[in-house]
């Protein structure tokens, strides 16, 4: 995606670069406005970041000051647990599965997740809020819900399987 800055001084150059198709110039300005990546490596999820290295992409200040910040011990050391970030990812598609294929209520269903998470009510629906912002999450349920009309019982018994596994290694 890329981002609205239309009233950035970079406008003209990435729309010049637009018109002459220049891949590597549209990279490096879009590069410099990104956040994503940054925000999202802060909150432990660096899969993003993982993906532009990979990808040889060019990185604005924001994602190599995080870099060099990790690199020089000045991040905390994981715990072994998952981020939050993906433990909201994990309780959100749970919940997608509990109250339109498990037909629970919000209610049973939070009262389900409440169970098997170890959390209060409260921080379950507070992460469940937090959820419909990522965008990733939004595009995965509106899948399954693509999939719920057309695609037949078993395809969705397979995902339902895939999702269900995940939540069961973090949350026993």
């Amino acid at each position: 995606m890329i981002p609205d800055f239309r009233d950035d001084p970079d406008y003209p150059a990435f729309m010049d670069a637009v018109c002459r198709n220049d891949m590597d110039a549209i990279e490096v300005l879009v590069a410099k406005h990104r956040q994503s990546a940054e925000i999202a490596a802060r909150e432990g999820d660096y899969e993003e970041l993982k993906t532009l290295l990979l990808r040889n992409k060019p990185l604005n200040d924001g994602e190599r000051g995080f870099l060099v910040e990790l690199l020089e011990g000045g991040m905390k050391p994981s715990k072994g647990r998952p981020p939050a970030i993906e433990i909201t990812k994990l309780i959100a598609v749970e919940f997608y599965w509990l109250t339109n294929v498990d037909e629970m209520t919000r209610q049973q269903a939070l009262g389900y997740l409440e169970e098997r998470v170890g959390r209060k009510e409260r921080t379950i629906e507070e992460r469940l809020n937090r959820a419909k912002f990522l965008e990733s999450i939004r595009y995965r349920l509106s899948g399954y819900d693509l999939l719920k009309g057309r695609a037949s019982a078993t395809v969705l018994a397979h995902f339902r399987a895939q999702d269900r596994a995940e939540f069961d290694k973090h949350f026993r």
